[in-house]
């Protein structure tokens, strides 16, 4: 396999994570009986774009599943690494060359879907089709040990009650939104303060600088030994975090919004409806990726298995609509904000 890094480009100022509704939807899309294998694809290389930058969780976990799926489709892929502009740049890729499925790529949500709120990209929120939403990790608040908060309603109640609260999260993205909507409903003032990137936001916590802070679970795992969860913003609790019960119960909203990561593969929507022979055998031929024991060792070893699952197309592409209707709805607040 042939990896080539793309030099990042302009910088967009939101950096976006990851919107969604967490639900526990597993997939049941079995490969079809057909399996599109009399279907004469491919015939060339396939490139394959990562919309982030080598060495990072989206790079780091395509390029151990490519390596399987060259074998199942007997071609070479090159991966390309795109980063920049909160997604756009790579996403803009996909949807600019594949409608032929020989460029393909891993696609993060709801990153493409907040550009569509912040810019004006080529593409729209219904372009592109996913063979599977394989990783999605809740959002997870944490505070250090030592704080007086146990839930992310202390937080509020708190700050309702006249006390200074400052909530750290990462620029413009799905998080950041979620905060927007529970301080526009809810009735609090605590301080939102967003960061450039994760690790700014992680070192403010640590500095004491703000008194939570609101990423992906994955992304918080790093500072795990000096902090602790108050709340998880997905539909059930999370066994590296314990003792966080989900914002849905500590507000009694079972309709709140949630947020999270997901990482995936796709194509766009028009390589399916045109081509759906073709777009069926890469989806099959992940599927064959996702039961290879091989993988899944590697997923284990890589610390994602316990945030991936094979859902296939149709419940892939449902959970992540959900993220996509949240952001449609409510992305003005970042105006408002």
């Amino acid at each position: 396999m042939r990896h080539r890094t793309v030099p990042r480009g302009a910088a967009f100022a939101a950096v976006a994570t990851l919107l969604l509704s967490l639900a526990a939807c597993g997939g049941d899309d079995e490969p079809s009986a057909a399996g599109g294998g009399e279907v004469d694809y491919p015939t060339k290389t396939i490139k394959w774009v990562v919309p982030s930058d080598a060495g990072g969780g989206a790079d780091t976990v395509t390029r151990a599943m490519t390596k399987y799926l060259e074998k199942e489709l007997d071609t070479e892929i090159t991966i390309v690494n795109q980063a920049g502009a909160g997604g756009e740049i790579g996403h803009t890729t996909i949807f600019a060359e594949g409608d032929d499925g020989y460029t393909l790529g891993t696609l993060l949500a709801p990153h493409y879907a907040i550009t569509t709120v912040q810019s004006n990209p080529p593409y729209g929120l219904d372009d592109f089709a996913w063979f599977n939403a394989e990783s999605s990790a809740p959002g997870v608040m944490v505070v250090l040990k030592d704080s007086p908060y146990q839930t992310f309603k202390d937080v509020t109640d708190a700050a309702a009650a006249g006390q200074e609260v400052v909530v750290g999260v990462s620029a413009l993205n799905d998080h950041h939104l979620l905060l927007l909507y529970l301080k526009d409903q809810l009735p609090s003032n605590f301080r939102i303060v967003p960061y450039a990137g994760g690790g700014e936001g992680r070192a403010a916590l640590l500095g004491k600088h703000v008194d939570v802070y609101f990423a992906p679970a994955t992304a918080q795992e790093g500072i795990g030994e000096q902090a602790r969860a108050i709340a998880v913003a997905g539909d059930t609790a999370l066994p590296a975090w314990p003792g966080a019960t989900t914002l849905r119960e500590q507000f009694g909203q079972a309709d709140l919004p949630l947020v999270g990561t997901i990482v995936g593969y796709g194509s766009t929507t028009k390589f399916k409806t045109e081509h759906p022979e073709e777009w069926q055998k890469v989806s099959d031929a992940l599927k064959r990726v996702w039961d290879n024991p091989e993988y899944q060792a590697e997923l284990e070893k890589l610390g994602r298995k316990p945030y991936s699952q094979w859902r296939g197309p149709e419940a892939s592409q449902a959970l992540v609509g959900s993220g996509l209707e949240f952001v449609r709805e409510h992305g003005a607040l970042f105006n408002a904000g």
